[in-house]
């Protein structure tokens, strides 16, 4: 009887949980994004760390010294064993209408490892797809049969992600120095993570939960992803180039499994869910870019059609059509060895519009960012430190939502060296 009972409250919690920002009574918290709430969480999206400072323009952005993470293609620009590991520090200043709350964390933004194999690049490495990461409160009255109200207060706690481990290999079927450079690449992804969800329940001001519900879900599955661009020579001047990118990753079905845990009043359960799958989208991105002897410029355009999401089996509503547009560019650094330091410094800015998969209470939730960073020579040519900043807004305090403020502040250090090459002696 207490395990039938405190299923139906929590169906009900549950359905609040999911209409929270809504309510009058609602005081929030967070570690991470209040929106990470929904589904797998806040999406992550960083081409590469130059990237980063260029309003994340990357799909047609050949380079030597990065690791592309949207476009295997771009793999085989690359000419030294690469490293790269990167470290974000994200600041989210949330309001509603009725009051306000900062909270900030640092985390691992992912590892790269690539090497050139004979006439091809391989690459592989770990980074986040998603983030899961909020603790949040909720309080009020609720009127109970034969007696008058009780104070109540819920808090829900979450944490958690999509990991992705990239097996990618590049190559370049054309070369000439008069018609361009032709390149492709192919990558199969591996998706896992873990999202863990808790609900306290607290009824009479008690000190200790009545009820407390922890939710562990686990998903699994692999995309593909194949890209191509197109560098064409001598546009305006013997050496400037003008790439085309694109890439298109498949749509993923997640298989998931889920366990719930109940705790309450003396006794304790766990409920195992049937296998049920959760359902990632395609993801196309197409760009431009244009480089000269001083300076880099480049376009980019994403989309995802959210609108089909499934989470655990089961469809949602507050899901749409993503889309994500970046517009950047990059001052280049002297490859001179005697230039002065700041000469040798690559600096960056760019900016962009991400209309994001979620919509509550029927507003979509966009971001707007601008981003700034530099690029630091570290050890030899081969090795750079790049630290970017963004300031971006998101949401609304519209309709009882919530608007964020995102401070983002990454470091990423690139190191090169030359392997399985054979060193010219002079």
């Amino acid at each position: 009887m207490f395990i039938n009972l405190n299923l139906n409250c929590l169906a009900v919690v549950n359905r609040l949980f999911f209409t929270l920002f809504s309510l009058t009574s609602l005081t929030l918290y967070a570690q991470g994004s209040l929106y990470s709430t929904f589904g797998i969480g806040d999406l992550v999206y960083l081409p590469s760390s130059q990237s980063g400072g260029m309003g994340y323009v990357g799909v047609a952005v050949p380079s030597s010294l990065y690791i592309n993470r949207i476009n295997p293609a771009l793999l085989s620009a690359i000419h030294t064993t690469r490293i790269v590991g990167d470290l974000a520090y994200t600041g989210f200043s949330a309001r509603g209408n009725l009051g306000s709350t900062y909270q900030a964390f640092t985390g691992f933004n992912g590892a790269g490892f690539a090497v050139p194999i004979w006439k091809s690049v391989f690459a592989t490495g770990l980074y986040p797809y998603s983030r899961l990461d909020y603790n949040q409160r909720q309080t009020g009255r609720l009127e109970l049969p034969e007696t008058d109200t009780v104070a109540f207060e819920y808090r829900y706690r979450g944490i958690g992600g999509l990991n992705t481990v990239p097996l990618a290999l590049a190559f370049t079927p054309y070369t000439s120095r008069l018609r361009g450079t032709l390149r492709l690449g192919v990558a199969l992804n591996f998706l896992f993570g873990t999202f863990e969800r808790t609900r306290e329940t607290f009824l009479g001001g008690a000190l200790q939960a009545q009820l407390v519900s922890s939710l562990e879900e686990r998903a699994s599955g692999t995309t593909m992803t194949i890209g191509g661009s197109y560098t064409k020579p001598h546009l305006f001047a013997s050496t400037d180039l003008l790439t085309f990118g694109a890439s298109f990753t498949t749509a993923a079905t997640l298989n998931g499994e889920r366990r719930n845990f109940l705790s309450g009043n003396g006794m304790a359960d766990t409920l195992r869910s049937p296998t049920r799958t959760v359902r990632v989208p395609s993801t196309l991105i197409l760009g431009i870019s244009y480089l000269s002897d001083s300076y880099l410029l480049g376009l980019d355009v994403a989309m995802q059609n959210w609108s089909a999401f499934e989470y655990f089996g089961e469809s949602v509503s507050y899901t749409q059509r993503s889309f994500r547009f970046g517009i950047g560019g990059e001052k280049l650094s002297s490859l001179e060895r005697r230039a002065g330091f700041f000469q040798r410094l690559a600096y960056r800015a760019g900016m962009y519009y991400y209309q994001t998969p979620l919509r509550l209470a029927g507003v979509a939730i966009d971001e707007i960012g601008i981003t700034a960073g530099v690029s630091i020579p570290v050890s030899n040519e081969f090795s750079r430190l790049d630290i970017n900043l963004e300031y971006a807004v998101r949401g609304t305090t519209a309709q009882n939502l919530i608007r964020e403020n995102i401070f983002r502040l990454r470091f990423a250090l690139n190191a090169g060296e030359l392997w399985f090459q054979k060193r010219k002696i002079e």
